[in-house]
Parts: C-alpha cells; sequence; structure tokens
C-alpha cells in the first residue's frame, strides 16, 4: 500500500478517535455551530503563523483558543442568542481571516490547503504533533469525562454537587479548539465541523447509552474515512469532500433504515 494512504489512514484514524468523545458531547450540549466558528477562525492563525515564523499549525491553536476563551466569556450573556453569538463570531473570524490572507500575499499559496484540507499531503511531522495532541486530549478526556457529563445534562445539578461549572465548560472549549486545530489539515475550514457532527449524529441513532454513542461515533468516524479515501481513488475526486460525502451517505441511508423499521 502507498506510504501516503498508511499515513492518511493513520492520520484519519487518530482524529476519529478523538472527534469521537467531543463530538458527542457537541451534540449533547447543542453546540453543532462551534466547529465552524472554531475553523473560520484557523483561517487567521495560518497567516499568524507564517508573519511569525512558525508552523500553521500552532498558528492555528493560538487563533482558535483566543475564540474559544472569547466563547467562554460571551456565550452566557442574555442579551443575544447562543447561535447568534456563534454566528457572529464564526462569520468575523473568517472575514478576519480571509482579508488578512488576501494582505499577506505570502500566505495565499497554503489557502487552499486549509480551506478544503488534504489528508494526503500529511507529513512525518505532522503525524508526531497529531500522536501528541490526540494521547493528551483523550487523557483530559478520561480525567473529566463524569464532571463533563454532569455539566452537560444538568448545570445547575452539577454546580449544587460541587462541580465549577465554568472551569470545566472551559476544559470542554479548550479540547474542542485544540482538536480543530490538529484536525483542520485533513478536511479543511469549510467541512471541520462535519467530522465532529456525522460520526457523532450517525451513532446517537443506534446507542443507549453515553458511552456507547462515544465509541460508535469513533468507529463511525474511522469508516467515513476508509471509505472516503478509497472513494477518492476510486473516482478520483478529492479526498477531503469524499470523506464527508460518504458520511452522509451513510447517516442518511442509516436514519432511512430505521425510520421505515419504526
Amino acid at each position: 500500500m502507498d506510504m501516503l494512504v498508511i499515513k492518511a489512514l493513520i492520520a484519519g484514524g487518530l482524529i476519529a478517535l478523538m472527534a469521537g468523545p467531543l463530538g458527542s458531547l457537541v451534540l449533547w450540549r447543542r453546540l453543532a455551530f462551534f466547529g465552524d466558528t472554531l475553523s473560520h477562525a484557523s483561517l487567521l492563525g495560518v497567516v499568524i503563523g507564517l508573519i511569525i515564523g512558525i508552523l500553521p499549525v500552532f498558528g492555528i491553536f493560538l487563533s482558535s483558543f483566543v475564540v474559544a476563551l472569547l466563547l467562554l466569556l460571551v456565550l452566557h450573556q442574555k442579551s443575544l442568542s447562543k447561535d447568534t453569538t456563534l454566528a457572529l463570531i464564526s462569520q468575523g473570524a473568517l472575514a478576519i481571516g480571509l482579508l488578512s490572507i488576501f494582505l499577506y500575499k505570502q500566505a495565499r499559496l497554503t489557502l487552499m490547503d486549509y480551506l478544503f484540507g488534504d489528508i494526503l499531503a500529511i507529513t512525518n511531522q505532522d503525524l508526531v504533533i497529531m500522536v501528541i495532541g490526540v494521547i493528551l486530549t483523550l487523557t483530559v478526556l478520561s480525567l473529566y469525562w463524569h464532571k463533563l457529563l454532569a455539566t452537560t445534562l444538568s448545570p445547575d445539578l452539577a454546580a449544587v454537587d460541587g462541580i465549577n461549572v465554568r472551569f470545566i465548560q472551559g476544559i470542554f472549549l479548550f479540547l474542542l479548539a485544540f482538536s480543530v486545530a490538529l484536525s483542520i489539515k485533513i478536511v479543511g475550514v469549510l467541512l471541520m465541523s462535519s467530522l465532529l457532527i456525522f460520526p457523532a449524529a450517525t451513532a446517537r441513532l443506534y446507542a443507549k447509552t453515553p458511552e456507547q454513542m462515544v465509541i460508535g461515533a469513533a468507529l463511525f468516524g474511522i469508516s467515513f474515512i476508509m471509505l472516503g479515501i478509497s472513494a477518492s481513488f476510486f473516482f478520483e475526486t478529492p479526498t477531503s469532500p469524499s470523506i464527508v460525502v460518504c458520511g452522509l451517505i451513510v447517516f442518511l441511508s442509516s436514519w432511512s433504515l430505521l425510520s421505515l423499521k419504526r
């Protein structure tokens, strides 16, 4: 098997393992647009990385964390709804990122890579960063899993039980920002949230417990990536959109079959 494909499968599997629990939490918390907001902000991170002379992925980390902190501060205000706040920050971040890339001409060469992603362009350095990032993310998730579930089900009851709800929400948002920064090279800015939402949404159709949904989301994510890479080779189509389309087909097929059974 071609080494490029092996690297792509390893990278995709790593990201799917991380996206399983995070995507499930995103659906449970009704924050489906949060991935879009962070991925749009990552364009500005690409420019920041190029300007200060570091890898773009570290610039993406920086911009994603700043946006996560901003969201943590503003999501609890009452004057605007959560969806409105996310839409404002998402579109504003995308516009600033695109404008920055236009003004900083050296960034234009990498624009398409980060808009649409290219899992087949994964390097050994990218893989090392992903392995470390996924291990860190899964470790933190395992340490705070019960508190994350408690604050998701009922923040008020969690607070009564002595859980620092704001701190746990911050942990979740920063983990999500971290995962977006790690994953952006696989499916790109425009399709990033699909990597979080589609596997979790499909697993939700079959799961009866939170743990089943998390495991199912990870397995579906790995399957979507394998199917997408295979389809892109067979039909000679771009890999990232192929992954998303395969995920959409599996979700719609599952939903249709289960609806007919009911």
